[in-house]
């Protein structure tokens, strides 16, 4: 059998030896570097390689004789790199759209490929014969998978095929011998045939619900039926069943039981913590086949063990159109604890109150009064343990009321908390000096009177030049008492 597929890839190298030489075909190609390419409106194509490179990246951006300008990298054209005897490891670009048929054919070093998100196409035989590639994990954006993409890969042990492939092609992984692990994502819905035949080590396969057809001989000659089950489309596929490996048995869902398993205990006393690890939910099927499906399942936990009564566990599973739900109630037994709730204000006990569990409020104390302040008990949950509920004092806003002359200059809020406030400006008057009346802050509401005192002023009187006296008076006096005119 293995020979047989060696056949097909012996043309595929021969015809990628002939392919991979540069083309000088009328300005349809050009040379940018070790690549030879093809200028097209939506980027660049690589479609010939001339390099040694034993660790390559495909670049992003390649200049475009199309537009003078660096342009997008969307394709690797048909056998461009086939049968490169250089190459060992490849990292493919983000703006990568689409490999070609047989782009990398038969590079028999090669042996780590890292696939960017935004490619969407493999080509048929693209990497056939890649004799020494040993892992393929495909990108989600992964949209077409051809056939004989990864054929006659000798080394190659594990494959992901991603999350956006929906058909894994005829052939696509034929003659991969030394493959045990492949993982198929959650959109792929065919196998086509041939997928996987003479893979003679796979030994674990891992699926989801989407799988609707997997052809008669997609793994034919493949499998031991001694060790391989899989899930395919919500059943049970076991190939130690099969008379030829191509025929599938089905085990048909028809139950599920919820296991509590140590260290989770069937019955709980009031105070203990319930632990949920060991809860299991088990999916039975004909056949007597069970299987553990605790990760696929809906659980829900409900009910404390903080005081007597139960814990409800509930499972619910759904597999090919059939629901089943199921309840296992676990005793809580013996008294609620009782706890204390301790009220504090400034760090002083105000009072105790015993509670349990059971209880939904207490009977709180008062808070006690505190000059200039409104008082409240901060927020609280009761709960299984003894809890300090402090009293939270906010300070109350009164109002300092600034007058000059028996009108309103300004008013400035104020707490208790407060040493000074900002005073206004005592208004001007003729004549006289302004200051506000000495005052306290306290918890109270506050008039502050401007004081005005009177500014002294003299009066000089003169006889000829000469100061006969002086007489000292403000804008309050009528009228002063004067010298005698010499």
């Amino acid at each position: 059998m293995k020979k047989i597929f060696k056949k097909s890839l012996s043309v595929f190298l021969a015809l990628c030896f002939v392919y991979s030489f540069p083309s000088f075909a009328a300005n349809a190609e050009y040379s940018a570097g070790d690549f030879r390419l093809e200028a097209r409106d939506d980027g660049v194509v690589i479609v010939g390689y001339q390099g040694s490179e034993e660790n390559l990246t495909i670049p992003s951006v390649l200049h475009s004789e199309k537009t003078g300008e660096d342009a997008p990298v969307v394709e690797i054209g048909e056998c461009a790199f086939g049968y490169n005897n250089t190459l060992e490891t490849l990292t493919f670009s983000r703006n990568l759209k689409t490999i070609g048929d047989e782009a990398f054919c038969g590079c028999g070093k090669l042996t780590s490929i890292t696939f960017s998100e935004g490619l969407q196409t493999i080509g048929v035989s693209a990497f056939a014969g890649c004799a020494s590639l040993e892992t393929v994990e495909l990108p989600d954006s992964l949209l077409t998978l051809s056939a004989g993409a990864f054929e006659n890969c000798d080394a190659l042990r594990y494959v992901d095929t991603g999350n956006g492939v929906t058909t894994v092609s005829a052939a696509a992984f034929r003659g991969c011998d030394e493959l045990k692990t492949v993982v198929f994502g959650r959109s792929v819905e065919a196998i086509n045939k041939m997928a996987f035949a003479g893979c003679f080590k796979i030994s674990d396969i891992t699926a989801g619900h989407s799988i609707k057809t997997i052809a008669s001989d997609a793994f034919d000659g493949s499998l031991d039926p001694t060790k391989v089950k899989c899930y395919f489309n919500s059943a049970y596929y076991d190939f130690a069943k099969n008379e030829g490996y191509s025929a599938i048995h089905t085990f048909v869902f028809s139950d599920i039981t919820i296991e509590i398993s140590s260290p989770t205990k069937d019955q709980y006393n009031v105070g203990e913590t319930f632990d949920d690890s060991g809860i299991k939910v088990i999916a039975s099927y004909e056949d007597s086949y069970d299987r553990d499906v605790t990760e696929l399942a809906v659980i829900e936990i409900n009910g404390t063990t903080s005081k007597p009564g139960e814990i409800k566990v509930s499972a619910a599973y759904e597999e090919n159109g059939t629901e089943i739900s199921k309840i296992k109630r676990i005793p809580v037994v013996g008294e609620a604890a009782a706890y204390t709730a301790t009220f504090k204000a400034d760090g002083s006990i105000v009072g105790t109150v015993e509670f349990t569990v059971e209880d939904e409020t207490i009977t709180e104390p008062t808070v006690p009064t505190k000059e200039g302040y409104t008082g409240a008990w901060e927020a609280y949950t009761l709960k299984a343990e003894n809890i300090t509920i402090n009293a939270v004092y906010t300070p109350i806003e009164f109002t300092a009321t600034f007058k000059a002359d028996g009108e309103v200059v300004e008013t400035v809020e104020f707490t208790v908390e407060d040493e000074t406030i900002t005073e206004p400006t005592v208004p001007a008057k003729e004549g006289y000096t302004g200051a506000w009346e000495a005052y306290m802050l306290k918890a109270e509401n506050i008039t502050i009177n401007a004081v005005y005192t009177p500014i002294e002023f003299t009066a000089t009187f003169k006889a000829d030049g000469e100061v006969v006296g002086t007489v000292k008076f403000t804008v309050e006096t009528t009228e002063i008492t004067e010298p005698a005119v010499p």
